[in-house]
């Protein structure tokens, strides 16, 4: 056998910022022949407000990334009838607005595109906005990033239309439309999901680019296939056995980034993804290396967590996702039952996988899938032992990481894992799982939650939710005055596309049909004084209620997101009301009443 070169290897590199020749990444110059090829519910959306012939403005806003020229192309191709070869020329020479694009037949309008507003300067993309108000037969598509179009809606030149837009952004958070009269669309891709359980962008594109058939031409005959990461990396996600298993974990992986707050855009999505399926090497970094283990640094598993040697860190600042990521990296949690299996029993991986080979600075390889017997020596100083140490947290993260993403008992509890205690109850109330006893008992919980938070340490934990007086600060260990008391029923903990009550009619033209959609996080709301206020818990701040419902909670750690509760919760406070002219109490954790009558104060108790 001879050594081969794997072109998937090299279309995969097109993809990373860490190579030079990442043209890939961007639609403009990508190569037709490498490019992928993402369905998307937002690409529907837009072909079906063209053949409607109804909208008059389609807006698309959002991070740079998230393939809002990629849209454009496609729609040229499926609504114009333009080829490939057309629509990619039209994209740099035709898309500025400036020229109308119209098809073959008389039924369908022109379209006018500017494929990136931010290129043009504040006061001229006010101008042509305003301009896509006339009353004529084309339809007018603008691709801007949030922050620019927010700037252009304040210009100076900015009129009737901007101000409509304007309006339709601002409701769009409120009502969760994108449209409020069919005419003017605002489809904001910052709540694209490439983890959604109805599309998911990372399935997509991982099948693509592990088709076996392309893999096996490149790789079936190369002298360095018995070593190599990258090809191993493949066999691992695409077997028939565990290729499920773990693609669902990689898919979790990226949910509860999302759901920690990060917008992923698809270009953010494609280079992680290829720097995981690569390892950051090429074919030629494979058969300039010898032996075995160096090559578990580039397993899949690993690489998305921890960099290789063989890539310095402010190379992957190019990669942001990666950080991101690492929030939720299954090796840095240790799990007694876990780990009673990995380190002292073994026997959970085949023997002799590349990827489960470690050598120590000094010593024979071991295989990690028999456990860590065979790294625990006789070291003879503190140097020898700092570095035995050091090798045997290496190898168990790399277990714990290979445990998560291979074995399926683990599918419900997958965010608890991953370091969210509470995160499967978080998904259960997301997937309407949850009965009304065990809705009522984890609503229970929250209220306890809240209750920590404003320091209330109470004998017996109420159903209702107590609400300290703002003006009095933080309740001491001793004492609060409560400004109001809520009744459990006018709480409420639900998905955020619940939240915004959209009938039949509209549901067309709501946000979650119109991007791939992820219920990124829960909503609290609570009724007081005859209006509703709400808050987003996503899932840290939804485990960080609920575990505080124990009665402690890391000031220090949690602090971000304690004073955004207690904000929270000073905004309703202001609005408690005693109807009977008593101030409420809490001393030494049992409630009491204070009221005057014919000057004497009585004190309930």
């Amino acid at each position: 056998m001879a050594k081969q070169k794997n072109t998937i290897v090299e279309r995969l590199h097109s993809y990373l910022p860490l190579d030079p020749a990442n043209l890939q990444i961007y639609e403009e110059f990508s190569r037709s022949e490498d490019a992928i090829s993402l369905p998307t519910a937002a690409l529907t959306y837009i072909e079906n407000c063209a053949s409607a012939n109804k909208a008059r403005l389609l807006i698309l806003t959002g991070d740079a990334g998230h393939g809002k020229t990629h849209l454009c192309r496609r729609l040229l191709e499926s609504y114009l009838g333009y080829s490939e070869a057309e629509s990619r020329e039209a994209l740099t020479k035709t898309c500025d607005g400036n020229k109308l694009l119209k098809s073959g037949g008389e039924d369908k309008q022109a379209l006018r595109i500017y494929k990136d507003f931010s290129e043009t300067n504040i006061d001229i993309a006010a101008k042509n906005l305003e301009r896509s108000g006339d009353d004529s037969n084309e339809l007018t598509i603008i691709c801007v990033n949030e922050g620019r179009l927010r700037s252009i809606l304040k210009s100076e030149h900015a009129g009737d239309v901007c101000e409509q837009v304007g309006l339709c952004f601002e409701k769009s958070f409120k009502t969760g439309l994108v449209s409020q009269d069919e005419k003017l669309h605002l489809v904001n891709l910052n709540y694209q999901s490439v983890a959604s359980p109805d599309n998911s962008l990372v399935r997509s594109a991982l099948k693509q680019w592990l088709d076996g058939r392309r893999w096996n031409n490149h790789c079936g005959n190369c002298s360095s296939r018995e070593k190599c990461p990258i090809l191993h990396n493949r066999e691992l996600l695409a077997a028939e056995d565990k290729s499920a298993t773990r693609v669902n974990r990689l898919v979790a992986i990226f949910e509860a980034a999302e759901r920690l707050g990060a917008v992923i855009t698809i270009r953010d999505m494609l280079m992680v993804l290829a720097y995981m399926i690569t390892g950051g090497i090429r074919c030629e970094d494979v058969q300039r290396k010898k032996g075995r283990g160096w090559q578990r640094q580039h397993a899949f598993y690993n690489i998305l967590f921890e960099p290789p040697d063989t890539i310095q860190a402010d190379q992957l600042k190019q990669i942001p996702l990666l950080q991101q990521l690492s929030a939720a990296d299954p090796g840095m949690r240790g799990f007694r039952e876990i780990d009673e299996v990995l380190v002292n029993k073994g026997g959970i991986f085949p023997e002799e996988e590349i990827d489960l080979q470690f050598k120590p600075t000094d010593g024979n390889t071991i295989d990690a899938a028999n456990g860590i017997d065979e790294i625990i020596g006789s070291p003879s100083s503190h140097k020898e032992r700092k570095q035995e140490a050091a090798f045997t947290k290496c190898v168990v993260r790399s277990l714990r990481r290979r445990y998560f993403f291979d074995v399926d008992e683990m599918e419900k509890s997958k965010l608890s894992t991953l370091g969210f205690r509470f995160g499967d109850k978080f998904q259960a109330i997301i997937d309407g799982d949850l009965s009304n006893a065990e809705m009522l008992k984890l609503k229970n919980r929250i209220i306890a939650g809240l209750h920590v938070l404003q320091g209330l340490h109470l004998k017996e934990q109420p159903s209702s939710l107590y609400l300290v007086d703002p003006a009095f600060g933080e309740a001491t260990s001793t004492s609060a005055i409560i400004a109001c008391k809520i009744a459990s029923k006018d709480i409420k903990v639900m998905p955020m596309r619940n939240s915004w009550n959209i009938d039949e009619e509209s549901e067309s033209l709501a946000i979650f049909n119109a991007v791939d959609w992820l219920d990124r996080a829960l909503i609290l709301r609570i009724k007081q004084g005859g209006k509703s206020f709400e808050i987003e818990l996503d899932l840290l701040l939804f485990d960080t209620l609920a575990g505080a419902a124990d009665g402690y909670i890391s000031e220090a750690f949690y602090d971000h997101d304690i004073r955004k509760m207690l904000n929270f919760l000073a905004r309703i406070a202001e609005r408690g009301e005693s109807d009977d002219g008593r101030i409420q109490l809490f001393v030494d954790g049992i409630e009491r009443s204070i009221s005057i009558d014919n000057n004497v104060i009585q004190i309930s108790g």
